[in-house]
């Protein structure tokens, strides 16, 4: 399956993109708040992650620009709970690609897959909590704080334990906040 985006095609990964992945994720501003990701980042680590997501019963993609398709990111729906109807969203950018936007677009396009196509009711997020940028983007798609885990998150990279904040959107508020959404637009700056 893939997702196309304005400018991203969501993928699932392939053993051509380990060296973009190195080329990303080996870098401690971003393996610092993912759980199981070493640092440093080696294409042995990419080719073991490649294997492991192409067996993977879930929802996971890289994020690739549509321009070249590099690899840049990687985006999914974990933990998917038929039962309760609910997953868990993850993912991570390569540092350079920050402040463009970029994920804003991933997450959007994953949370219609996730409500829209497979109908789940509920989508979590645990971040870790000094991981602001990644709490503010939540909070933008309409995420809400439900709680505050002590030292119960553990970056394998930075070798430390981290608070991990619960974030939760059910579809009912998804629905809600993209009808607000519309009605109320950002403003283009002048």
């Amino acid at each position: 399956m893939k997702l196309i985006t304005k400018r991203l095609i969501l993928r699932p990964v392939d053993k051509k993109d380990a060296s973009d992945v190195v080329e990303n994720v080996n870098n401690i501003n971003v393996s610092k708040y993912l759980a199981v990701v070493p640092y440093p980042y080696s294409k042995k680590n990419a080719y073991s992650w490649i294997t492991r997501k192409k067996k993977n019963n879930d929802f996971s993609f890289v994020i690739a620009q549509k321009k070249d398709n590099r690899v840049i990111g990687a985006i999914g729906l974990h933990k998917l709970d038929n039962d309760v109807k609910k997953a868990e969203i993850g993912y991570w950018l390569g540092e350079k690609h920050w402040g463009n936007h970029i994920m804003s677009e991933a997450v959007d396009a994953i949370l219609k897959l996730g409500f829209n196509k497979l109908k789940l009711n509920r989508i979590d997020a645990k971040v870790f909590a000094e991981n602001t940028p990644s709490a503010k983007l939540l909070l933008k798609f309409g995420f809400q704080k439900e709680g505050y885990l002590k030292q119960s998150g553990y970056s394998k990279a930075a070798n430390k334990v981290y608070d991990d904040v619960v974030y939760a959107l059910l579809k009912s508020e998804y629905k809600k906040f993209k009808v607000k959404q519309q009605m109320y637009p950002k403003k283009k700056a002048k």
